[in-house]
């Protein structure tokens, strides 16, 4: 990310990031769920969340493809 550019980074001391992020962001059943901080999903839970991924995907690729 274009972040990584901007910081003055100081080799040989501590750097750090803060990042705001929404757990689990882009699987309905799973985003913003305390549940997910400690839970791993069966199989169903992961192939339903694989879906929603992969059509996500799907609609940023074509909303950012030239053309």
């Amino acid at each position: 990310a274009d972040i990584f550019h901007k910081i003055p980074f100081e080799p040989g001391k501590p750097n750090s990031i803060l990042a705001r992020t929404v757990k689990g962001k882009g699987v309905s059943f799973i985003e913003d769920n305390v549940k997910w901080h400690h839970h791993a999903p069966n199989e169903e839970e992961y192939r339903n969340a694989l879906a929603e991924l992969e059509q996500t995907e799907l609609k940023l690729r074509l909303a950012y493809e030239p053309g």
